[in-house]
């Protein structure tokens, strides 16, 4: 299967670029990579390349939701494909060699439902194993007009209320109830920006796909907790008369000793060296992966942490056609567990705990508790 926008998200810097042209109307986009990128600190594997149709799949998913007569509605298309003619679903479809992650989001909806939009931000990303990867983007259509003729993509598009969907028996024939979590991810987004303070909007950045060619899998991990109030200081070190005063509101995070100062976590050139990162191979699930880097940095790291709760940033460039290098890099939120015994960095030469209290670092990485952040299931 071939609104408006809150900020756009800061490019990375000190990149290098070279035009490529993309499957979709012979387009140019630009391809990047990052040369000030730190080795990985764990290896798992290693792909010798990666491809998109050869050994990675990437799906998007375009999620519009608006209000209408009978409550909030979502825009749905009618499967073409024999095997689930006239069913309903969401528009999706597979990423092209030669596009880039949005422009396989608008080439999708405008395919199957005729409607052209502007890519709002990410609102889930689910992986199975290590190879397949759904990314669901909210839109907010710019076009009015309703795709009227079949062809091979759909047969047809329309609005239906989420509570007529949701019903059971469905009046609508459904091709597979599978994106009902997207849609719960894409009112949480949409009822996040309805009813958040103008304030919070403006210091909140769309998640979007950066375009920077990867040439393998790998991950990278935010592990925060939460910085000891005064009150627990207290009733753990009678001794202490006078505890240190900190923000209700400060974290600790997990970095690379080259980061002396949080304001540091706002320059890009700083950024790609923060956190513990993984490489890893096709022959490792992210679960397994997940399980082993949390062994690797913290003591008894794999019960003191929680599974990553949110995806904050995602590197993938499947372009040009004829690259190896169509891999992926997520950026993970962790948090240690608050019931859990505060664990020990098992490399304290390679890693330290920052303490962030500054709004513009916390908001940078999605660490304040009024921002919205995508989630990740593992499938």
């Amino acid at each position: 299967m071939t609104n408006s926008t809150i900020s756009s998200v800061i490019s990375p810097s000190s990149t290098t670029s070279a035009s490529a042209s993309s499957s979709a109307g012979g387009s140019k986009c630009s391809v990047t990579t990052n040369p000030a990128r730190r080795a990985p600190d764990m290896q798992m594997g290693k792909c010798p390349w990666v491809r998109v149709y050869d050994n990675v799949t990437y799906i998007v998913a375009a999620i519009a939701l608006r209000e209408g007569k009978e409550g909030r509605e979502v825009l749905l298309m009618r499967e073409a494909k024999e095997k689930c003619r006239g069913k309903w679903y969401i528009p999706a479809g597979h990423v092209e060699p030669g596009e880039t992650i949005e422009d396989a989001v608008k080439r999708e909806l405008r395919e199957e439902t005729g409607l052209e939009c502007e890519v709002q931000s990410l609102l889930c990303c689910e992986v199975r194993g290590s190879g397949w990867y759904r990314l669901a983007f909210a839109v907010n259509p710019t076009t009015d007009n309703l795709k009227k003729e079949p062809d091979q993509e759909s047969l047809g598009a329309g609005w239906h209320p989420l509570a007529l969907i949701r019903r059971k028996p469905c009046p609508l024939q459904l091709r597979c109830r599978d994106f009902f979590e997207i849609l719960h991810q894409a009112e949480r987004f949409y009822s996040w920006r309805v009813s958040s303070l103008p304030k919070t909007i403006s210091s909140w950045s769309p998640i979007l796909c950066k375009d920077e060619a990867q040439p393998g899998l790998f991950a990278e991990f935010v592990i925060v907790r939460d910085v000891r109030q005064p009150k627990e200081m207290a009733a753990n070190c009678p001794q202490l008369t006078k505890p240190p005063q900190h923000s209700p509101r400060s974290l600790e995070c997990l970095v690379h000793k080259c980061i002396k100062d949080q304001r540091q976590l706002l320059d890009e050139l700083s950024l790609p060296d923060a956190f513990p990162a993984v490489e890893f191979g096709f022959e490792f699930f992210l679960p397994s992966v997940l399980s082993k880097v949390y062994r690797h940095v913290l003591t008894d790291g794999h019960s003191v942490l929680e599974l990553p709760e949110a995806v904050t940033a995602i590197w993938c460039l499947p372009s040009p056609q004829s690259s190896v290098r169509h891999g992926i890099r997520l950026r993970l939120i962790c948090r240690h567990r608050k019931s859990a015994m505060r664990a020990q960095i098992n490399a304290p030469q390679r890693y330290h705990w920052l303490e962030l209290n500054s709004v513009d670092v916390l908001a940078s990485l999605y660490l304040l508790d009024d921002h919205f952040r995508p989630r990740l299931f593992l499938l």
